[in-house]
């Protein structure tokens, strides 16, 4: 997923579904469902382009504000961890933008150091 509000708030909706669908919830949800995606500590594998590294919109920020108000975002630490550096940090970024051989590269030496 991207790396912005809305993007988690999709996300939100596959784990732990729709107020619009309440009555299918308990059919479609995906309670294991993990993050993946673009995170703040992904950042620096961005290329620089157009598509890059953006500023947050106004339309962004109303969207983390509101996400944050949820109890069930508290619920997800890494989420509101991110949620919230996103709002400090003023910056979101799409995932096409992403230099994924720097990515891989740094995901591979956490795994063997961690």
């Amino acid at each position: 997923m991207d790396h912005d509000p809305h993007g988690l708030n999709i996300l939100s909706v596959y784990k732990f579904g729709s107020v619009a669908l309440a009555h299918e919830n308990h059919r479609l949800i995906v309670s294991q469902l993990e993050l993946l995606g673009v995170k703040n500590e992904d950042l620096e594998c961005i290329q620089n382009s157009e598509h890059g590294i953006l500023s947050l919109t106004s339309s962004d920020r109303r969207k983390a504000v509101q996400l944050l108000g949820k109890t069930y975002i508290w619920s997800q630490e890494e989420w509101r961890s991110e949620l919230q550096i996103m709002l400090f940090m003023n910056v979101k970024a799409e995932i096409q933008a992403m230099d994924l051989e720097s990515y891989l590269n740094r995901k591979l030496e956490d795994t063997r150091s961690g």
